[in-house]
């Protein structure tokens, strides 16, 4: 122990006495390290940080698969209910069952209004769950209790409440006698029993919850949600559980499977013929719909990562170099004064392992700020936001770490071997040659990876960034210029239930009146959900009159959005065939759709689609317009299949106001919100933005390619300098050490043109190089990266021009002031300095 402290000492003031050297290590080390800590709090977040339960490992999600539709379903309420009673069954049924699991639960997110008697209301989400959600969770809480054996089980009998610890630290202020209080819940109030472990946000992963309430009191909370609890067609309920001890996935499927025949035998008009599917929770982050092209997003980015600090790693093995070089003497000495090689490697060694840990410190510290930041600037504005937690992950800091140290290793290891081969008693020899050194060919193969690793993060960076710019310019089928959008809820208001089916209606048109007679709104509608909401309604089974699906067949699943009849005039989309929606089509007339050309296409592909009819929602409806094929729900897919069909038909309460406005829409923001509270004043207003907001944040618009472009792009930068560093920094080193033969050269007669180019020629060859295997490096991963670009090759040639130019440009420029520096020399000084 006294050894190791003597030669972390003495490498402190090694490092001490070379201040210039010593930062530079740490900086290029901490611009590799902190990039690498961003993109793996992300990773940690999605895949490595458990669920705050006990045994995560054991807890699965559960899901319907049917080759008749794509997207994984979930469960009816009496289809759970089966489930749990099959687990307490004794026949052969019931035995695989519980073989397989130890408990099985359900939950449904539900929208509320939220707050205490005495306060404001806010717009939140809660779980509703089933009496043994806790249970199956094994959790236990940090105050109070959760639900008890029998509660949830009679409608409406058991109002009651368990907050998520961040909603009682945020909203409640850490109150320890909060248990037994009230919380108002859509104007009911619910009596507060307990309190959630910090970190836990329920089953579904990192969203934002404000508490979890009995499922048995969804008809009470969301009357338009509690009419789910009783019908066996509406899969709405999440289904998870826990296997028992060494109990695959798979084996459980099979027991599941069994159960779910039988239901389908039963009850086959309220199923899709299918089977189950079980993964394990942590496979299903973020969303089961996104797990799998989430996670090649974020290896890609992780792999782009590890080649920026690459690249720092090789700039730090080529300083080290430098500074070897200057303590050639040094070493020499010591080692004819007795020091073993072995004693010399370690204290040498230790002087990069101390600059690889404070660049690792400086990078831990520096990346929770820069998280909290990126997320600001990239994440969605919805109420719907993950929410993230920015504690301690050891992970996170083991990585970090372990990162530090390996880098620490490859750039030290190399420098140090080489020197201390070299034979020291001509070392100690005045004046003898260094010519060996000088031209180190693995020094210049480093700097010439160093550009090729540039060029690929650059082309990365440089697809994400066009495939970027290619998604904004689509035509999206509307104009989301001056689109001003507001929500808010009457059924989490309890609106209808406290005043009426005749009120809300008339709270709805009312708001309309109103908002078209605010100076400058040009128009004025509403519709249950803006386009690119993540709460859009999809509906399956769009089939036309008279036609039954065909056994194995895959049916239709499309979006459907309820509007206000000036929807089209709102949002500029033309009619192509037929006519919009008026005032008349109600629920007192006959039921009409307007589709576009895809639905059309998909459903009557031999003739005219106008004046047909299909079913939509188990409802036959006839098509009185047909509009062009637009980008409404994913700014990825031009031919989905969509439906609208009129709010005065299909009454809602959660309605997004939208305004078409002359200036700013922003500048409206104040008048929208005063009038709306005007009419209600505690009604609470949510997701008050412009649509090209509600486009550049949402996921299914803008906002998953904008933050992989915005970090790619920061680490093609980050690349970018590096690589460029390196290259000074050899040429400079190198031309500093050929002052001598310089000052020969140009007291012989050469010019400082001939100077200049014979230092340009050098980073050029290196350049080229780096280019060359830049080049089949960035075609080999390109061909990986295919799927996640929008409507550009990956191969394209003008990333690859551009990204080419830019670097050679850079590099040029970092050759030239040594160059420049050079051919200035006076022969005079080298000479003497020879």
């Amino acid at each position: 122990m006294s050894v190791l402290l003597k030669d972390i000492k003495y490498a402190i003031r090694q490092l001490r006495r070379r201040p210039g050297f010593t930062a530079a290590a740490v900086l290029t080390l901490v611009l590799g390290l902190t990039v690498n800590a961003l993109v793996f709090s992300y990773v940690s977040d999605l895949y490595l940080r458990p669920l705050v339960a006990e045994r995560p490992e054991e807890l699965v999600r559960i899901f319907q698969r049917s080759p008749q539709v794509r997207t994984r379903l979930s469960f009816s309420y009496p289809d759970v209910h089966n489930f749990r009673l099959g687990l307490e069954d004794s026949g052969e049924e019931g035995a695989a069952l519980s073989d397989a699991f130890s408990g099985l639960a359900a939950y449904r997110r539900v929208p509320v209004h939220i707050g205490r008697a005495d306060g404001p209301q806010e717009r939140s989400w809660v779980q509703m769950v089933s009496s043994n959600y806790f249970e199956v969770l094994a959790l236990k809480p940090a105050l109070g209790r959760f639900l008890l054996p029998g509660e949830g089980e009679s409608p409406g009998r058991d109002p009651i409440v368990i907050l998520t610890h961040d909603y009682w630290r945020r909203r409640c202020n850490s109150d320890p006698e909060i248990i037994g209080q009230t919380i108002d819940i859509c104007c009911l109030p619910m009596t507060v029993v307990g309190v959630c472990p910090p970190g836990f946000h329920g089953m579904e992963w990192s969203r934002d919850l404000s508490g979890f309430a009995p499922i048995s009191m969804m008809p009470q909370l969301t009357p338009f949600y509690g009419r789910q609890l009783s019908q066996r067609g509406s899969a709405a309920f999440r289904m998870f559980g826990r296997l028992q001890a060494r109990v695959s996935p798979r084996r459980a499927q099979a027991a599941a499977d069994v159960l779910f025949a039988r239901l389908l035998q039963q009850y086959p008009e309220e199923h899709v013929p299918g089977r189950i599917e079980v993964l394990r929770e942590r496979e299903c982050r973020p969303t089961p719909a996104l797990a799998q092209r989430t996670s090649l997003i974020v290896t890609v980015l992780m792999g782009l990562s590890l080649l920026v600090l690459g690249i720092g790693a090789v700039n730090v093995t080529n300083l080290l170099y430098t500074r070897m070089h200057e303590r050639e003497r040094e070493v020499a000495v010591r080692r004819a004064l007795g020091a073993g090689r072995r004693h010399l490697m370690g204290q040498l060694l230790m002087e990069s392992v101390l600059l690889a840990l404070g660049a690792a410190l400086l990078g831990l510290l520096i990346t929770p700020w820069l998280r909290m930041a990126l997320d600001r600037v990239l994440l969605a504005i919805s109420d719907t936001t993950p929410a993230f937690d920015y504690r301690h992950d050891w992970r996170q800091t083991g990585y970090v770490f372990g990162m530090a140290l390996l880098v620490a290793l490859l750039a030290g290891v190399l420098p140090i071997l080489r020197h201390l081969g070299l034979q020291f008693v001509p070392l100690l020899k005045e004046g003898s040659s260094r010519g060996a050194t000088q031209r180190c060919a693995l020094r210049k193969t480093l700097v010439s990876v160093q550009i090729a690793l540039s060029f690929l993060v650059l082309v990365c960076a440089g697809l994400a960034g066009r495939s970027l710019l290619r998604l904004a310019a689509v035509d999206l089928g509307f104009n989301e210029k001056n689109l001003l959008l507001a929500s808010y809820n009457l059924g989490t208001h309890r609106y209808v239930v406290r005043k009426g089916f005749g009120s809300a209606v008339q709270f709805h048109q009312k708001v309309l009146d109103e908002a078209r007679t605010l100076p400058g709104v040009q128009a004025a509608t509403l519709v249950e959900h803006a386009p690119y909401g993540d709460e859009a309604t999809w509906l399956t089974g769009y089939l036309p009159e008279g036609q039954a699906p065909e056994p194995g067949q895959e049916l239709l699943t499309a979006p459907c959005h309820k509007v206000a009849e000036t929807f089209m005039e709102t949002f500029e989309i033309p009619i192509l065939a037929g006519r919009d929606f008026t005032i008349n089509d109600n629920n007192q007339t006959a039921q009409v759709a307007i589709i576009n050309q895809a639905m059309a296409e998909r459903l009557w592909p031999e003739g005219d689609a106008l004046n047909r009819r299909l079913l939509i929602d188990g409802q036959l409806r006839q098509v009185i317009g047909v509009v062009p094929n637009g980008c409404y729900y994913s700014m990825t897919d031009l031919s989905q299949p969509y439906a609208f069909i009129p709010l005065r038909q299909r009454f809602v309460g959660n309605i997004t106001l939208a305004l078409r406005t002359a200036g700013d829409p922003k500048s409206y923001i104040p008048a929208v919100e005063q009038m709306i509270r005007g009419i209600e004043p505690d009604m609470p207003i949510y997701n008050v933005r412009t649509m090209e907001q509600q486009i550049a944040g949402s996921a299914l618009g803008l906002m998953p390619l904008r933050v992989g472009a915005t970090i790619v792009g920061i680490q093609g930068v980050l690349a970018l300098f590096l690589a460029v560093v390196g290259l000074y920094g050899l040429i400079a080193a190198g031309t500093a050490q050929r002052t001598g033969e310089i000052g020969i050269r140009l007291a012989l007669g050469a010019t400082e043109s001939n100077i200049l180019v014979m230092v340009l020629k050098q980073g050029i060859v290196l350049t080229a190089g780096g280019l060359g295997l830049g080049l089949l490096a960035a075609l080999a991963v390109g061909y990986y990266l295919r799927h996640l670009l929008y409507a550009i090759s990956s191969a394209d040639a003008i990333t690859y021009l551009v990204t080419a130019a830019v670097l050679c440009a850079t590099a040029l420029f970092a050759c030239a002031i040594p160059a420049y520096r050079a051919a200035k020399t006076d022969p005079m000084e080298a000479l003497r300095y020879e």
